[in-house]
């Protein structure tokens, strides 16, 4: 999965770079997953290969966008398409501990193929329309349920943030005074 999923971006990425570059200009759309934004219990080694390319083009967009080139992760949710039937596969071994995680999650998963809400035709439509951009996003969360998703786990770390902000900044030297505990 990684394999594919991560160095196949990374590879097809370094090979159409040095041309982009040289023109000074190009638009690298990847067709990431809301697994790149977040966690999702039975999905790990998918979402971890999702992460990892999110990762690489945030920060490779920071390199190659005063070249003129523009990158776009498009982040889909759950849409129409085979991933949730044929290609979608489980461990045989089943652990009693995950069955209100990742169980339940593949249960879940099994049951939606073929009911997703999200269009195929329609998603690629709104690729295209960003194609046309000038100033195209690094992250296009792609269906309603992403977006519901995605916003949430953003307001989780925001969050997660705010509540540890006093220890995160009292971290550098000159700060030991701090943590003295009483």
């Amino acid at each position: 999965m990684i394999e594919t999923n991560f160095w196949g971006v990374s590879n097809t990425t370094r090979i159409v770079l040095p041309i982009m570059r040289r023109q000074k200009s190009g638009y690298i759309i990847n067709l990431s997953s809301l697994a790149g934004l977040v966690g999702t219990p039975s999905l790990g080694y998918y979402d971890a290969s999702k992460h990892a390319v999110e990762g690489l083009m945030k920060t490779l967009l920071k390199e190659v966008k005063p070249l003129g080139i523009n990158i776009t992760n498009i982040e889909p949710g759950p849409f129409r398409t085979d991933w949730a039937g044929r290609s979608h596969f489980s461990a045989p071994q089943k652990i009693f501990d995950y069955d209100t995680t990742a169980h339940k999650r593949t249960k879940a998963i099994e049951d939606l193929a073929g009911q997703q809400s999200g269009s195929p035709i329609l998603v690629a439509k709104a690729i295209f329309k960003l194609s046309q951009l000038n100033n195209p996003p690094l992250h296009f969360v792609a269906g309603k349920e992403a977006f519901k998703r995605a916003q949430s786990e953003i307001k989780q770390e925001r969050d997660d943030f705010d509540h540890f902000k006093n220890d995160s900044i009292h971290l550098d030297f000159g700060n030991e005074s701090y943590w003295d505990f009483k």
